[in-house]
Formats: C-alpha cells, structure tokens, sequence
C-alpha cells in the first residue's frame, strides 16, 4: 500500500512541476496568438524556422545526442539555425525581386 500511495504521490508532483506550467504557457500562448494574426511573410518565415530546427536537431540526435546536455551547443543551434533562415530568407527575397524586374 505505501508503494501505490508514493506512486500517486510522484504523479501528482511530476504534474505539478512539469505538467501545469506547461499548460499555463500553452493557455497564453492561445490567447495572445488570438489577437495578434501573423502576416504571411512570418507565417513562412516560421515555417521555415521549424524546419530548419528540426532538421538540425534531427542530425544532431543522429551524430552525437550527448552534445545537447551542454546548454551552450544547445543555444548556439539555435542561433546558428536562426542565422541559417535568415541567410535563406535574404536570397529568396531577392531572388523574387530580380524575377518581378525582369518581367
């Protein structure tokens, strides 16, 4: 019977610390995306961001997933997938104005 009572008692603190502020960003991410709609340039843009991030993530887990325990690899892929979109939006958006020029 104690084994079943710490069980529960587990379950209820993982929800606590995890679960619940969890749900808490959730609850205002919903509500601020509500009033604030994205144009469709950001809505690209995010698109390609996620992209991007998970397929950097997904090669990192494939060559070595231990380096994501130092926070500083972790924030510098990050920034370094933040720099990769932004090179990529920069020459997509010139590639569409050179296209309307010469038209």
């Amino acid at each position: 019977m104690d084994v079943l009572y710490l069980y529960y008692l587990y379950l209820i603190f993982y929800n606590v610390i995890y679960v619940l502020p969890l749900l808490v960003i959730v609850i205002l991410f919903v509500i601020i995306l509500k009033r604030w709609k994205l144009s469709e340039k950001q809505g690209r843009f995010l698109k390609l961001y996620s992209g991007v991030m998970m397929f950097s993530l997904g090669l990192v887990l494939l060559i070595d997933s231990t380096l994501l325990h130092n926070v500083f690899t972790a924030l510098m892929l990050l920034i370094v997938d933040f720099l990769i979109v932004l090179i990529i939006n920069y020459f997509w958006k010139n590639r569409f104005n050179i296209q309307k020029e010469n038209n």
